[in-house]
């Protein structure tokens, strides 16, 4: 590599680091009075998507003087990629247009994964990017605060202080949750990686603040991710260095104390023991989708067809069976299980891609991943890939969907070697970029 292109090199490195930390700082918290849902609906996530598209863009620059890198992450995550497009060829009419939005956002977080590997990052970058997404954990952390102790009703934000528990910039307090969770999960990976004193200040500030922000939140995902973090995250830090470990956990042990302390001072949890046992209708759900998997493993419902197809599909089977109750009473868009959700509508193809690449990634970092960093890098994963069982954060919050391509690509180039090779191509990747 020449002096000129190395120069070249560093510079996009430092464009890109620079979006992601005005991504999560500031387009992240980017709100004005709306209608709620999901998707654009959501102003942050349309602020999102601009950040998102101008990184891509970065990193795929590389690519445009005549050499790619390119590993065997790369050929199996396009494999995926492909098989999750080809449904949409035999169930193609109105309705699948609905599905395209989720099937190019899809698409762009390949594309960002493959950019990742072409700014071939050295650790201090992978550092510096998860500074990023742990700072805008950080702001939301602070946020929900201001809104669980300031606002009034009326307020700009649209936060009605009578719901009780705080959603942050998301609308919605589960999304929220899991996101402070992947905060805690990177908090120890920082601490584990910091070389200088106020980063690892800067690491501890989480496990201070966040166990009782988690708490208010009552999020049962929150609570399970979180418990998941801690478990990997010690074992992580302790096998590491365990001076380190001892000062996350006293940090940790501190803001139990400070939740516990805020819970007796308060009314205690906004929802019931009756209501956190409580699934709703979520099982029912999960049983019927798996029925209509069976109805029609090889092709599916159709994309985009699953709210409708699953309001007649249960509407026929509790026709049949007249003794079942009304289990389910709403309408759903989603089957709270991202699984569930290709597999109703594309048939048993596209979720057996799902699965075989959950399953092919996890083998590879267990077989090929860094001694002393796997359950780090499953903790890092842990709490999206959690949510992504129980509802649907990626479609509600762009932020979920982004951190989690960032995240994986920190595993993947710990566990795959990357080679450069020609790449003729370079004309496409200047206009798309």
């Amino acid at each position: 590599m020449t002096p000129c292109k190395s120069l070249v090199g560093r510079r996009l490195t430092v464009a890109f680091l620079l979006t992601a930390l005005a991504t999560f700082s500031v387009a992240l918290h980017v709100s004005f009075p709306n209608m709620g849902g999901h998707g654009l609906r959501l102003p942050f996530n349309a602020a999102l998507w601009m950040g998102m598209a101008l990184m891509i863009a970065l990193a795929l620059w590389p690519a445009t003087r005549g050499r790619i890198r390119v590993s065997g992450f790369q050929r199996g995550l396009w494999l995926v990629v492909a098989l999750l497009w080809l449904p949409l060829a035999w169930s193609w009419d109105a309705t699948a247009m609905s599905a395209v939005p989720r099937l190019l956002g899809l698409t762009a977080g390949a594309l960002l994964l493959l950019g990742l590997e072409q700014l071939a990052l050295e650790r201090r970058h992978w550092v510096a990017l998860l500074c990023t997404i742990y700072l805008g954990t950080l702001l939301e952390t602070a946020f929900a605060w201001v809104q669980y102790t300031l606002l009034e009703p009326g307020n700009w934000v649209g936060f009605s202080p009578d719901y009780g528990r705080p959603w942050g910039i998301f609308q919605q307090s589960n999304v929220l949750a899991s996101f402070l969770a992947t905060g805690l999960a990177i908090s120890a990976w920082l601490l584990g990686e910091a070389q200088k004193h106020w980063l690892r200040s800067l690491a501890l500030l989480a496990p201070l603040a966040m166990p009782a922000m988690l708490l208010v939140l009552v999020s049962r995902i929150g609570w399970l991710a979180s418990l998941v973090v801690i478990v990997l995250s010690v074992a992580h830090l302790w096998g590491r260095d365990r001076r380190v470990a001892r000062a996350w956990l006293l940090a940790l042990l501190a803001g139990c104390v400070i939740a516990v302390a805020l819970w007796f001072a308060t009314e205690g949890l906004v929802r019931s023991s009756a209501a956190l046992g409580n699934t709703g209708a979520r099982t029912h759900v999960y049983m019927h989708a798996l029925r209509m998997i069976l109805e029609a493993p090889l092709v599916g419902w159709g994309y985009g067809d699953f709210q409708y197809a699953f309001i007649q599909s249960f509407a026929d089977w509790r026709a049949a069976h007249p003794g079942i109750g009304t289990a389910i009473s709403g309408s759903f868009d989603h089957p709270h299980n991202e699984l569930l959700l290709w597999g109703v509508e594309g048939g048993v193809l596209p979720m057996a891609a799902l699965l075989g690449a959950v399953l092919w990634i996890a083998w590879r970092l267990w077989r090929h991943g860094p001694h002393g960093e796997r359950l780090m890098l499953m903790a890092l994963l842990a709490p999206l890939a959690l949510h992504a069982m129980t509802e649907y954060p990626f479609y509600h919050s762009l932020a979920h969907w982004l951190a989690f391509v960032l995240l994986l690509g920190l595993l993947a180039s710990r566990c795959w070697p990357t080679t450069e090779r020609a790449n003729r191509y370079t004309f496409g990747i200047r206009v798309g970029a």
